[in-house]
């Protein structure tokens, strides 16, 4: 009997479950293949995100194809492999395609044929790790959890689950958006460290908005921390585009930016309104803790 959880081993055998990571996988694979092509161009932000567009559709494509397949073996042997062993067989198999589609074209040299094989297997690592884990994609639609004083506690109520949502998005795509946008610009113009160090604080934000979406501290806490995060959005907001509007479409920076950190707030306080009107039940203590008590409260009245 298995004792302990690891994320990444052998847990979802459905069929469903293996194509929605394949799915999920696929995203992840055209995204990177994104940001490899940005590192060594300098192409125009809009040109990325075309691309993006495309490269995630195919990717989510193939990874389903190779979530089948891996559901496919898995049915027919009934071998759960360990984590390791799934990811190298699967890379295994992908360099082996790739070795044999770049044969068949012919006229390819060798270091032709390590470079065609490396991208493919390296861009099917996200599906090959994903695909057969206890890793859920499904969950990115689930309300999360609220710190309470001895556990962590959910909740199943629709509306509470819908108001987290807007932020969870908006803060992945956010997120992705502003890696390619770093990635593009900062290729295109030569930014120096500093500027790429800076910009690792909107990351810092997104990731930080992300992560509370799915594991929040208690309530009161977690309404001083959303409070302080977004300070900076509400005076750029404030001073920039609703104390002078005039300066919105005068002032250097994008018109869309205002729009962008108006989006962000009202995502926060429609996710904090969602977080803060959910009843979190009592907490019952674990059947070890209970039974400790038991004998507490025994020997206290054998001894009284």
């Amino acid at each position: 009997m298995r004792t302990k959880h690891r994320s990444f081993q052998l847990e979802e055998t459905y069929l469903g479950a293996f194509i929605l990571q394949g799915w999920f996988g696929g995203l992840v694979t055209g995204f990177v293949y994104v940001i490899v092509i940005a590192s060594f161009g300098k192409p125009d932000l809009y040109e990325a995100i075309v691309v993006l567009i495309y490269l995630s559709i195919f990717g989510s494509l193939l990874g389903v194809v190779k979530s089948t397949i891996m559901w496919g073996a898995y049915r027919l042997t009934k071998i759960q492999t360990r984590a390791v062993t799934r990811v190298v067989l699967t890379s295994l198999c992908t360099g082996l395609f790739a070795l044999a589609i770049g044969l068949y074209l012919g006229g390819a040299k060798t270091n032709e044929l390590v470079v065609w094989v490396s991208i493919f297997v390296v861009g099917g690592l996200p599906t090959a790790i994903l695909v057969g884990s206890s890793i859920k994609p499904w969950e990115l639609f689930t309300f999360g959890s609220i710190a309470t004083r001895w556990n962590r506690s959910g909740s199943r109520n629709v509306l509470a689950t819908l108001a987290t949502l807007p932020l969870r998005f908006i803060s992945l795509a956010g997120m992705a958006f502003w890696i390619l946008y770093v990635v593009c610009e900062g290729r295109r113009n030569s930014w120096s460290s500093n500027t790429l160090l800076l910009s690792l604080i909107p990351v810092a934000y997104l990731l930080f908005s992300v992560y509370l979406t799915f594991r929040s501290p208690q309530k009161i806490v977690l309404f001083v921390i959303a409070l302080l995060a977004n300070i900076p959005l509400g005076i750029i907001v404030f001073f920039r585009y609703v104390n002078n509007p005039a300066a919105y479409w005068l002032s250097d920076a994008p018109p869309y930016t205002g729009a962008i950190c108006m989006a962000f707030l009202t995502a926060w306080i429609v996710c904090l309104v969602g977080r803060l009107s959910v009843r979190i039940d009592h907490v019952v203590l674990p059947v070890g803790h209970r039974c400790l008590g038991s004998r507490f409260m025994e020997w206290q009245e054998h001894h009284a």
